[in-house]
């Protein structure tokens, strides 16, 4: 038992020790870390990375942002990000190795960026900040002049700031200048004989008040009538952009260019209470009731019969706005209402189709007319008719709804004229009162396009009631849908039109606004592809929408050395159908997704001298061009010759006594001499005129053409041979002459080649050598052929 306890004790012990050694060891082993710990603490270090940006004084920096990083090792490579700010450029990015127990400081600056400021218009801006290079957000402070050297306001700025005192910072490339206003210049024609006057407005105004103006022309005459004052007035209708009257504007017109506009005004009446006629006098109403302006308005015509005087020739008219004409000139159109005398009856005539002699003459005789009795006659509509008991009972007579024969014979009360001159005669002998004459305007309804989704311009068509008239053409394209016609509704649930229609009775009633809207269906489209046809370039095909209006054709992209472009074809050789450059066409076909290709027609340059050719009326000056547009290979080619004549030396006469010859293609060695030219037929100094000649016969007739004076130059001209026909036109400042037909090959009746060249500064005489020379300047020679 001792030994078993003793064993114990000892295993205790044994136990207990290694327990406090571990203990201690455990100890031991916390001081070694933590003294690691403080070592690995005295090897780390840390950093900083400032970003600064620039100031406005482009030398300082500010501080935008500090970043401090820590507990890094000694060591350690860093590469801090660089930031991004608008209108700054970045440094670029900075790799620093960490080598010391300071902090370390990275610094990223950031200059500011530098932007042009252009200002245009400078001479009306005041400024510290004139066009130049500054730093970004650098304030630009611009005033603007409140008129410019041209008296226009200042509007806007071209940035459409309207402020003329006007701060801003660059923030970018910028490009400004005040914008001044155009003034346009409104001129008013009142049409009543005054003279037209002008206003100025302001673009992008306005009209907002028109003109006062009157119409009064009671004092503007002399004779019978005026010195009985007058009792009719005028009313404006309204000012019109034409005067023919078609577009009405009202004053909220904006003017976009330089404008006219016309006074329409309507003689309203009229009206005389009594006047007795002794068969000298007469009332002239001053209204031509069949002038171009009022023969498609109605009117109405009163007066009452009182008495009726005795003598007299024979017929006497009562009223009459006749126009009578002369011998074998229309006659008798208008109306009158007549006494006559010989066979005691009234007539009353209403001619609406004029006819020579009595021809064309609409009579009713007034056998129960008379003293006491009203008349009224009227037309309304086109239709005259008559009522002699104040307008109850109204007969019908003529129709003058198509009349257009026009007249400025005025109504006249008690008498009338007897032709065109005119001469007063058939003076009436009586007494007539409530003499009133009365027009209205002519009624009308308008129709306006909608595009409905299209595009273009169609204007209003304004329409007067009881006419027949085709809707206005189509100018609406879509190119992703077809036109299908017109319809009263945008959906197309309203009335339909098709395009053209042909109106045959109103679409409205007077002052209607009828609004029509372009119907669309999907599209079918071809294309057009484009060929060089032996030239060089690309083109784009173009696309086209089947029943579209026509669409120009792209320009001509493509160039051929030596030639010159002259418009497209169908086939290759020139022998299809022909279109010119940017033609306008369509429906090319009518297949959908069809390909059309066109092929570039080229014309050889033959000869070619471009700019200024001088010519001293010798042989060292003299051109030949070498081509022979009439050899054997090219008697039945297309050409075209043109050069421009620029001048004639003074003395130009005195260097030959034959005719100077500018330009020439006669076939001298021929006895018929064929062939054209241009020359000098005068024998004087200076020379003036020009003379285009040809021959074509076998006789050897000449025909010469119109001259052509030296005064116009510089003078282009243009010689074309097309399918065997020759033609010469020419043109100058803006104008062109008519086209000549100078030969028709088919008729030519010698039917052989020529021997000589087209030639510049003289002629081949029959001999083939030069002569005729002509003394001054040609330019920019070219001749062209079909090949």
């Amino acid at each position: 038992m001792k030994k078993l306890k003793l064993l114990a004790v000892f295993v205790i012990f044994v136990f207990s020790s290694l327990f406090y050694v571990n203990g201690i060891y455990g100890y031991l082993s916390m001081i070694t870390v933590a003294e690691t710990n403080i070592l690995s603490i005295n090897d780390k270090t840390s950093y900083t990375v400032i970003h600064e940006k620039m100031n406005l004084n482009g030398t300082t920096y500010t501080e935008y942002l500090s970043q401090t990083f820590t507990d890094i090792p000694i060591g350690t490579q860093v590469s801090p990000a660089v930031l991004s700010f608008t209108g700054f450029d970045s440094p670029s990015q900075q790799t620093v190795t960490l080598t010391t127990f300071n902090n370390t400081v990275i610094r990223y600056q950031y200059p500011r960026k530098s932007y042009n400021l252009t200002v245009n218009n400078s001479n009306y801006v005041t400024t510290t900040t004139p066009s130049g290079s500054y730093l970004y957000e650098t304030p630009i402070h611009l005033v603007a002049d409140q008129v410019d050297g041209s008296g226009n306001l200042f509007v806007k700025w071209s940035n459409n700031e309207t402020n003329r005192d006007y701060t801003f910072t660059l923030t970018d490339n910028v490009t400004i200048g005040p914008v001044y206003a155009n003034t346009f210049n409104i001129t008013y024609v009142p049409n009543n004989g005054d003279s037209p006057f002008t206003e100025q407005i302001t673009e992008n105004d306005p009209i907002t008040t028109f003109p006062d103006v009157e119409y009064n022309d009671c004092n503007s005459g002399t004779g019978t009538y005026q010195a009985l004052g007058c009792t009719y007035v005028y009313e404006l209708l309204g000012w019109y952009k034409e005067p023919t009257f078609v577009n009405k504007v009202d004053e909220s017109f904006v003017p976009t260019a330089d404008t006219t506009l016309y006074a329409k005004w309507n003689k309203i009446y009229f009206h005389n209470d009594l006047t007795v006629f002794d068969g000298t006098n007469y009332l002239d109403t001053e209204i031509a009731l069949f002038s171009a302006e009022n023969a498609r308005k109605d009117f109405i015509v009163t007066f009452n019969f009182d008495a009726l005087g005795s003598g007299g020739t024979s017929p006497q008219l009562l009223f009459t706005d006749l126009n009578e004409g002369t011998p074998g000139a229309p006659v008798y159109a208008g109306v009158s209402f007549k006494y006559m005398k010989d066979d005691n009856r009234y007539d009353l005539v209403a001619n609406a189709a004029a006819g020579t002699g009595d021809g064309g003459r609409v009579t009713t005789q007034l056998n129960n007319f008379s003293v006491g009795d009203e008349v009224v006659l009227k037309r309304e509509n086109g239709r005259f008719s008559y009522s002699l008991d104040g307008g109850d009972n109204f007969t019908y007579l003529n129709d003058f709804s198509n009349f257009d024969l026009f007249f400025d014979v005025p109504a006249v009360f008690g008498a009338g004229y007897s032709n065109a001159n005119p001469d007063i005669y058939r003076y009436f002998k009586g007494t007539l009162s409530n003499m009133t004459v009365e027009l209205f305007p002519i009624e009308t309804y308008t129709i306006r396009y909608d595009a409905n989704g299209g595009t273009g311009v169609m204007a209003d068509q304004v329409i007067e009631l009881g006419t027949n008239t085709n809707l206005s053409p189509l100018n609406f394209v879509n190119d992703d849908a077809a036109f299908n016609g017109w319809n009263t509704a945008a959906d197309g649930s309203g009335t339909s039109y098709p395009i053209n229609y042909v109106i045959t009775s109103d679409l409205g009633n007077s002052g209607d606004v009828i609004t029509l809207y372009a119907q669309w269906i999907p599209a079918q489209h071809f294309f057009v592809h484009f060929d060089a046809n032996g030239g060089t370039g690309t083109m784009t095909d173009q696309r086209f929408t089947i029943g579209n209006p026509a669409v120009q054709l792209s320009a001509n992209t493509f160039s051929r050395t030596n030639y010159e472009f002259r418009g497209w074809n169908t086939l290759p050789n020139g022998t299809g159908t022909h279109y010119d450059d940017e033609e306008a066409v369509s429906n090319l076909s009518l297949t959908d997704n069809a390909i059309v290709t066109l092929y570039a027609e080229w014309w050889k340059i033959q000869y070619s001298h471009p700019g200024d050719a001088v010519f001293d009326c010798t042989q060292n000056t003299f051109i030949d061009t070498g081509v022979n547009v009439f050899s054997s290979a090219n008697i039945n080619k297309d050409f075209e010759i043109r050069f421009t004549f620029k001048s004639v030396a003074n003395d130009q006469i005195a260097c030959t006594s034959q005719q100077p010859t500018i330009f020439n293609v006669k076939d001298e060695s021929n006895s018929a001499m064929p062939g054209f030219n241009l020359r000098f037929n005068e024998k004087k100094d200076p020379l003036k005129n020009m003379t285009p000649t040809y021959k074509w016969k076998a006789n050897g007739n000449s025909t010469n053409g119109s001259t052509i004076p030296v005064s116009n130059a510089p003078i282009e001209f243009i010689y074309r041979r097309t399918n065997g026909v020759i033609t010469m036109f020419y043109k100058y400042n803006g104008t062109q002459s008519p086209v000549t037909t100078m030969i028709t090959q088919s008729s030519w009746t010698l039917n052989q080649p020529f021997a000589t060249n087209v030639a510049f500064g003289g002629y081949f005489n029959g001999s083939n050598q030069p002569g005729r020379f002509f003394k001054g300047v040609l330019a920019d020679m070219i001749i062209l052929m079909d090949d």
